[in-house]
């Protein structure tokens, strides 16, 4: 029954009892309006009393002269000169600090350039060490000098390719670790010859990677730069050394190359400084640095005979256990000279600006003080009711244009006040409340500790008013509807549009289920249609209802409740619902779920489960299947039916889809690189389909991991194509042109025309599991079957069914001419690694399977087969 007012001689009044009680609230909900009009109110008295004649009238002829005007233009002066001053001073000391800051930055900066050239420089010189090594150990006479034990033949092309490259060491060790030959003992007394490799982390790492390098020390006590890698005829038949010394020349070219003082120094117990460009005296001082700021990496200052210097140091790498570094060193005085002048020019500057403020404060402060001095008695005056002023300020600037106009200010001020409050707190579209005013409302409803409750509209088709009858007509039926309400409540609640085509009603100290009553009365009052220039309208509303403090205790909680409520009813296309607390923890646990799922991609914690599909003519594996799954850190293995939705929901699919390309990509290629190459078919989304750089992200990841694209198959379903035809035929034959297969997967479960389907750049067909586990106990689903099998024949496409779950259903398979199969007969979705032992024995098995196409030859192979599809995890989800 929809409320109304009945008025009587007698004064007697009927109306539901829902809309009686929310009368009381009505009138609180209109109070903080009211009350922030208030001071607008009193502005517009002041005004008025000002201009009554019965004010006093002001006294004439205040004097200015015994007014101490001088001492208001000495404290301008002495503010605007302190000012001045702290300004100078806080720019100068900014600038100072900045200034220091961006030296030391440039010197540590300049640090870590040397720091970088010097990896470089050692990484050149190690390549070029490995290289002399690869070319000397492919050498035919070297090597045949090595197996006949050539000693001096050995030596000679040691000495040779070591002095091409300026080598200081050429040593061959055989496989026992025994040093044969060594140019070192041809330079000086140290003999290694005959005697154990020094080094057999080198000679370790070389025979596990093919080659090994390090910073190491000779017997001679010089570090070296070292490259170990064997000689190989075809079998390793010796170890070969190629290092260079590290010593006061390489110091100096690296100086020359950086602009640093470079030094060398070895912690063996103590720390020793064996060449540098610096002074040698200042070497003992350096190896004193360097014990106490022994582990620091970080760029550091330090002196050396009083003159500060920043300092690095970078380690070398080394696989000896020896500790060797070279130290980057920069004199500061040289790089703070230019920022230094800086620093004094800055000062000279501020201090002749600060001279001219102070100046130019005392000239400002006298010019100000006269009209100032006419403005205050001007406020005198103002503050005693007299706004005729015109004869008593005659200045043309600022300041005697403000004291004339300020009385106009004072009124336009009042008004302009009275109109900010209105816009604050109005639509000036419906002349309801806005929503500022609603939230300000259900922050006191709630302060004040009382029941209140709020119904949540939101208008049905009004999108399609706009877009039909325009804007212009869309403004008047929210006119409408708002007037609508307010003559069902008669005034009795606080009736606020809340934005767009949204409304709300507040209501204080209701019961819920009159709240409740009063919502569906308002549903059915906007179930009839408005009629706007002799147009009839159907709107409708969706309705939530929240109640405080049971639903929410706060405002912003309150009217989220309310909103979730709307939604919901709009999803149910029901007229109204109240708020279920536990709709909100849902929404809280999908955001939660899609904050794990961006984590899981970061920690790969989504793999690929792998189901074969085999080639029943020839009983051959021809491809496979990849199904997502997600190892959860805490929930276990969680089946794609428990996240997939939710993503394609929030849009997320596409970033789930393009861990699959990349997982399917990697073992594409993985699976090519080991000989057995097979096509692995992956599924798109119906928003994959609208990605425009789709075929860019399949060819970056086949390209990433050196695979062939041919090895990928992308499976679409019927309906995800014809969510937008136009974009999907677009992208797939785009996909197509790449070599890309395609496939039209479930094939029967969707609603496009053989027409469309026609157009699909698609060279496959799948027939969805719920026809093919059926063949045997519904005739209907094996009509279907054996149908689209000659159908898509016809359309030249190859056909597989999923779903084989027996070998009865296979044999009538075989029989109808189906060319591919997969199902748990086969095998269930396993991972790589059981994808690959399942691979490697099911072959003889399934060949009698594909030899004996008879009922009762099959049957005697179906334990064989079972023990094949039985290989998957016992964990697995075999949902796709």
């Amino acid at each position: 029954m929809t409320p109304t007012n009945t008025e009587s001689g007698s004064g007697s009044t009927t109306k539901p009892e829902p809309a009686a009680q929310a009368r009381d609230g009505a009138a609180q909900a209109r109070d903080g309006t009211a009350q922030a009009r208030g001071a607008a109110a009193q502005t517009r008295d002041l005004a008025a009393q000002a201009r009554d004649p019965a004010a006093p009238a002001p006294e004439s002829g205040t004097p200015l002269a015994g007014r101490p005007r001088w001492t208001l233009a000495v404290k301008l002066a002495l503010l605007f000169s302190a000012l001045l001053l702290l300004v100078q001073t806080g720019v100068y000391v900014a600038s100072s600090l900045a200034i220091s800051r961006i030296a030391t930055g440039e010197v540590s900066e300049r640090l870590e350039v040397g720091a970088k050239v010097f990896r470089q420089v050692f990484d050149q010189d190690r390549r070029r060490l490995e290289l002399t090594a690869t070319v000397l150990s492919a050498d035919f006479a070297f090597r045949e000098a090595i197996a006949t034990n050539d000693v001096p033949t050995m030596l000679s092309v040691l000495s040779n390719h070591g002095q091409r490259i300026n080598a200081d060491v050429m040593m061959l060790a055989g496989l026992n670790d025994i040093v044969v030959a060594d140019t070192q003992s041809l330079r000086s007394s140290v003999r290694n010859a005959g005697s154990r490799f020094p080094f057999p982390e080198l000679t370790a790492a070389a025979e596990r990677d093919g080659q090994a390098s390090g910073i190491v020390v000779m017997k001679d006590g010089n570090p070296y730069q070292l490259v170990v890698l064997p000689v190989m005829a075809p079998r390793p038949i010796a170890r070969l050394a190629v290092g260079f010394r590290i010593d006061s020349k390489l110091a100096r070219e690296l100086k020359a190359v950086t602009g640093l003082d470079v030094s060398f120094a070895h912690l063996d117990g103590d720390w020793r400084v064996y060449t540098s460009t610096l002074p040698q005296e200042s070497l003992p001082a350096l190896a004193d640095i360097l014990r106490k700021n022994e582990g620091n990496n970080a760029p550091f200052q330090a002196s050396f005979n009083g003159e500060p210097y920043e300092m690095r140091v970078v380690p070398l790498a080394d696989s000896s256990g020896e500790r060797v570094a070279a130290i980057l060193q920069s004199p500061l005085a040289e790089t703070l000279a230019p920022f230094n002048l800086l620093n004094t020019t800055l000062f000279t500057a501020g201090s002749i600006a600060l001279l001219l403020g102070i100046l130019g404060s005392v000239w400002v402060a006298r010019h100000l003080t006269r009209p100032v001095a006419r403005l205050t008695l001007l406020v005198d005056r103002i503050g005693r009711g007299e706004f005729l002023l015109g004869e008593r300020v005659r200045s043309n600037d600022e300041i005697g244009h403000l004291a004339k106009r300020f009385d106009a200010m004072r009124e336009g001020l009042a008004e302009r006040e009275s109109r900010i409050l209105d816009l604050t707190y109005m639509d000036p579209l419906t002349g309801l409340p806005n929503r500022t005013r609603l939230v300000e409302a259900v922050h006191q409803r709630l302060a004040g500790g009382g029941t209140c409750s709020i119904l949540y509209l939101n208008l049905d088709r009004f999108r399609l008013i706009n877009q039909t009858l325009g804007h212009a007509f869309g403004d008047r039926v929210l006119t409408a509807v708002g007037q609508r309400i307010r003559d069902l409540l008669q005034g009795d609640a606080l009736v606020a549009r809340a934005g767009g085509d949204e409304f709300a009603v507040l209501l204080s100290n209701q019961d819920p289920a009159n709240a409740e009553a009063l919502a569906r009365a308002l549903a059915t009052t906007l179930e009839r249609p408005l009629v706007i220039d002799d147009h009839p309208v159907d709107v409708g509303a969706a309705i939530g209802v929240a109640h405080a403090p049971a639903h929410a205790s706060a405002a912003d909680e309150f009217l989220r409740a309310a909103d979730a409520a709307m939604q919901v009813a709009k999803a149910r296309r029901a007229p109204f619902v109240v708020f279920e607390p536990e709709k909100k923890r849902t929404g809280e646990g999908q955001l939660s779920l899609l904050t794990e799922m961006r984590r899981a991609i970061a920690n790969n914690e989504f793999v690929l489960y792998y189901q074969p599909k085999i080639h029943l003519a020839s009983g051959r594996l021809s491809g496979a299947e990849a199904l997502i799954r997600w190892h959860h850190p805490s929930l276990g293995l969680r089946a794609p039916d428990s996240f997939i939705p939710f993503a394609e929901q929030t849009g997320y699919i596409r970033h789930l889809t393009g861990e699959v390309i990349r997982m399917a990509a990697q073992q594409a290629a993985a699976w090519r690189r080991g000989g057995d190459p097979i096509e692995i078919a992956f599924n798109l989304s119906p928003r994959d389909l609208l990605v425009p750089d789709l075929p860019r992200r399949i060819t970056e990841a086949v390209a990433r991991f050196g695979g062939v694209i041919s090895d990928l198959c992308c499976e679409v379903t019927e309906s995800s194509a014809m969510e937008d035809p136009e974009a999907a035929v677009q992208r797939l034959h785009a996909l197509r042109e790449l070599g890309l297969t395609i496939a039209i997967d479930d094939f029967g479960t969707g609603y496009s025309s053989l027409s469309y389907i026609q157009r699909l750049p698609a060279s496959a067909l799948k027939i969805d599991q719920s026809f093919v586990r059926h063949m045997n106990s519904r005739p209907q689903a094996a009509t279907i079957v054996r149908s689209t099998i000659e159908l898509a024949h016809s359309l030249g496409l190859s056909v597989t069914a999923e779903g084989v779950e027996d070998a009865e259903t296979l044999n009538s398979l075989k029989a109808w001419g189906c060319d591919y199969a997969q199902g748990y007969f086969f095998g269930r979705p396993m991972p790589a690694h059981e994808f690959d032992r399942w691979r490697a024995i099911y072959g003889p098995a399934l060949a009698v399977v594909s030899v004996n196409t008879s009922h009762h030859a099959t049957v005697a192979t179906v334990a064989a087969v079972a023990d094949l599809a039985a290989l998957g995890s016992p964990g697995n989800i075999d949902a796709d």
